[in-house]
């Protein structure tokens, strides 16, 4: 799903816009019903409804609402291929994957700093394709290759998997530490490369198996 279709997505499981819908036909049909009026005057009404739906639409997709979630939709959108490429890999890369992407959408919302949320993004980028490789790597590993090549396949799985859960201790140990922010302003650059480094390292084990 691209961002056009989450976005339309986003608008019609609002419940203003049936509510908007529902008040439109209502509002026609008792015209029309009850005036009777002849066809040009209907298509008047009908065109008049389409104007008012169309002006809702305008003002929902101006709501700060909508532009706080359509600012996230790129996260949205890796998350959810995430979560589905996790569903083919191997336990040991699966369980830790998993914490960590929810421990990485816990910290997202509880701290805002852009220069985090960038950071985190990025996280969420690297992990994702380091998903995928460990997804693709992981079915070939019993199946194509020699003996030596499939033992190294597997010792990159595990190095891969390795990966994850010292990303996910890192991560836990930085959002331990939002809290101490406030008191210690200065720790933002520390802090910040901290989640450097997380990336760092996810990034350098996907450009072991590229």
């Amino acid at each position: 799903m691209n961002q056009k279709e989450y976005s339309v997505k986003i608008f019609w499981m609002n419940p203003f816009t049936y509510l908007a819908v529902f008040t439109v036909l209502v509002c026609e049909w008792g015209f029309i019903t009850w005036f009777q009026p002849p066809f040009s005057i209907m298509v008047g009404v009908l065109a008049t409804g389409i104007i008012v739906f169309a002006a809702w639409a305008l003002i929902f997709f101006k709501f700060g609402s909508f532009q706080q979630r359509y600012s996230s939709l790129p996260y949205e959108l890796e998350r959810k291929e995430l979560e589905t490429l996790l569903k083919s890999a191997a336990a040991p890369f699966k369980k830790p994957a998993l914490d960590l992407l929810d421990l990485l959408s816990n910290t997202r919302q509880e701290f805002q700093s852009q220069i985090f949320q960038q950071e985190l993004d990025s996280m969420v980028s690297n992990l994702r394709d380091l998903s995928r490789n460990h997804v693709q790597l992981f079915s070939r590993v019993h199946q194509f290759g020699t003996e030596a090549q499939q033992k190294k396949m597997a010792l990159i799985l595990q190095q891969q998997a390795q990966s994850v859960k010292n990303s996910l201790e890192a991560l836990r140990s930085f959002s331990g530490s939002l809290t101490l922010l406030d008191a210690h302003p200065d720790d933002h650059t520390k802090m910040g490369s901290n989640l450097k480094a997380i990336n760092q390292e996810l990034q350098n084990v996907i450009q072991e198996v590229l």
